[in-house]
């Protein structure tokens, strides 16, 4: 572990710290008529584009999706199996605590919940480390946007 010891702290503090740089942030939109869609644009730092990439995520014991990330781990939109789309967008942070950046929340949600219902109910447990929008729409047409902070 000695070896490792270096990478291994600046890794972990890279993910604990994704989403907590000031930054303005992607637009998001949704409609349920005629069919549910979800969509949005890419407003983050441009030069992330080489790195961004769209992935079929398959776990064993949750459901499968495709979504989008610039980063090797979580999510920044989605569909699963279920039909639920997510797209999150961030609110200009004001403050940071210990809690789940918004690439874990994204793909939790994907991995976990199947209606907007199931979603809202998740988010609204996990305690964030920045505040940010989460535009949620599944495949009967409902949808919701979730603003969550660090304080609640």
């Amino acid at each position: 572990m000695q070896r490792f010891g270096k990478e291994c702290e600046e890794l972990k503090a890279f993910i604990f710290t994704i989403g907590v740089e000031k930054h303005d942030s992607c637009s998001i939109f949704a409609a349920s008529s005629p069919d549910p869609i979800l969509g949005r644009n890419y407003d983050f730092y441009y030069e992330y584009k080489k790195y961004a990439e769209t992935c079929l995520t398959m776990p064993k014991d949750a459901f499968w999706s495709v979504g989008n990330s610039t980063v090797f781990i979580g999510k920044e939109d989605g569909i699963n199996e279920a039909g639920l789309a997510v797209a999150m967008s961030t609110v200009r942070p004001i403050e940071f605590k210990p809690g789940i950046n918004w690439f874990i929340a994204v793909r939790a949600v994907l991995d976990k919940c199947s209606s907007v219902v199931d979603a809202t109910k998740f988010l609204s447990h996990v305690k964030f480390s920045t505040g940010n929008n989460y535009l949620l729409v599944d495949e009967g047409g409902d949808m919701a946007v979730v603003e969550l902070l660090p304080k609640k």
